[in-house]
This record gives C-alpha cells, sequence and structure tokens, in this order.
C-alpha cells in the first residue's frame, strides 16, 4: 500500500482515498471498478434477469421455479428450518 503510505489519508478529501485505492489496485493487478462502472454492470445484470424471467412466463419456464421452491419449502419444513421466502 506503498501509495496510501504510512500516515493514511486522514485529513484528505474522500477522492484521494478512492484514487489510492484505483492505483493500488492497479499496481497489484486487481480489478478495481468505479460506482459508474458497478451500476452499469448491476443494471446490465438486473436487465438480464428480468428478460429472462419474462421469457420463462411465455414459455412456461416458471412452473419449474415454482416446483422447485415448493420441494425446497417441504424439506425445510420437514428438518423444522425456515424456507427463504420468495421475497427474499
Amino acid at each position: 500500500m506503498a501509495a496510501i503510505g504510512h500516515a493514511g489519508l486522514s485529513g484528505k478529501p474522500p477522492g484521494a482515498l478512492a484514487d489510492a485505492i484505483a492505483q493500488v489496485a492497479a499496481s497489484i493487478g486487481a480489478p478495481y471498478q468505479t460506482p459508474d462502472q458497478l451500476r452499469r454492470v448491476a443494471e446490465q445484470a438486473v436487465d438480464e434477469v428480468q428478460e429472462r424471467v419474462a421469457a420463462m412466463r411465455q414459455n412456461g419456464g416458471l412452473k419449474e421455479v415454482n416446483r422447485s421452491y415448493n420441494a425446497y419449502r417441504k424439506r425445510q419444513i420437514v428438518s423444522g428450518e425456515r424456507a427463504i421466502p420468495y421475497s427474499a
């Protein structure tokens, strides 16, 4: 973490910390994405999931999801454990 230094970043603006993190990530070859990049990737993932669910509604694919979830809930009840709700 030579980019940050022993004294840290106390008293420096938040942008300085973000820049230091990006520099350290680049220096060690770690992946780094800005918040805007992460937001775009997340939005793309949400769009893909919504498209898949819409297609499953059309082709009956949600029936298998429902069957699988119902089987899971029954297993949880038998074992005395709570099931994760659909809304989670």
